[in-house]
């Protein structure tokens, strides 16, 4: 599912140090986690993934932690005592030694101290790392609401399409005895054909036999049973949606069994009307299973 959320914060404001979360979330089947810290919070990533982990159980996710100087930008980093310092001792060993050339500014950046650290290097990372903690949950908050919200949308969705997938099972079983007459007096027709051009002897045993033979293949067309198991599952499904827990991978599991119980009774029912309205509730099983990919 996918979700934004961000975190602006001040940490010295004398120096002013800035701390900016940023956590964004896509669809994923699994957890995936993709963190950037700051190297003096790289110790801090297993904390990380545990605090995530807490908020959001499914999707890949994207954590940035960023500490930036109020001074960058403004004014240069320079230890600019320190270099005239340098300056005047390397222009003086020059003219003692008798050296020729000038003492260029490569060669004052490469000594000790001339650049300066920046603020947040030099802070404390037990100032850092509480109010870095707090961000990353503040900003996870933001976007379990953004998703939240979405996540209602979503559940709007998929009423909508199991509504009409249950329709679809109302019509086919409408259907459901038509089918079984029909198969019944074809049955029937098929066998009288046979009897009458093999000259087979037509008895109690054989009319007995024959009546069990036509019962098993009409129980083998009998879609009844995938009609009910369909049913429980869209209610399942219904359930399922109600559930504040995380259940993706349940509704995903359910809408495998409802593609499945589709499948068996249009391979069952060998009615053309049937075999339409399956052809159309798989349509509508595939945008159950497209949606759910966005749900955690």
């Amino acid at each position: 599912m996918t979700g934004y959320g961000e975190t602006k914060q001040i940490i010295q404001r004398g120096g002013k140090l800035y701390l900016t979360v940023q956590t964004r979330s896509v669809n994923h089947r699994f957890f995936n986690l993709q963190l950037s810290l700051p190297e003096m919070l790289s110790d801090k990533e297993t904390q990380v993934e545990g605090m995530v982990r807490k908020h959001i159980q499914r999707g890949s996710i994207n954590l940035s932690v960023r500490l930036e100087s109020g001074n960058q930008g403004t004014t240069v980093p320079f230890n600019t005592a320190l270099i005239k310092r340098y300056y005047r001792q390397l222009q003086n060993l020059k003219r003692w030694l008798k050296l020729k050339g000038d003492v260029s500014i490569d060669m004052l950046l490469g000594l000790p101290g001339v650049l300066e650290k920046s603020d947040f290097l030099t802070t404390d990372n037990t100032v850092i790392w509480p109010a870095t903690e707090r961000a990353i949950n503040k900003a996870l908050d933001k976007l379990v609401r953004m998703r939240e919200r979405e996540g209602r949308r979503l559940k709007k969705e998929l009423v909508k399409i199991l509504g009409h997938l249950i329709r679809l099972a109302r019509q086919i079983e409408k259907h459901t005895p038509e089918v079984l007459a029909n198969y019944r007096q074809m049955l029937k027709s098929r066998i009288k054909e046979l009897t009458a051009s093999e000259s087979i002897t037509v008895n109690n045993n054989f009319s007995q036999r024959l009546a069990q033979e036509v019962a098993f293949f009409v129980q083998r067309c009998d879609i009844t049973e995938e009609l009910h198991r369909l049913s429980s599952h869209c209610n399942e499904f219904q359930r399922t949606l109600n559930e504040r827990t995380g259940n993706g991978k349940k509704l995903d599991f359910l809408a495998q069994e409802l593609l499945r119980e589709i499948n068996t009774i249009a391979s069952k029912s060998n009615n053309a009307q049937i075999s339409h309205l399956s052809v159309t509730m798989k349509t509508e099983v595939d945008k159950l299973k497209e949606q759910i990919q966005n749900i955690e």
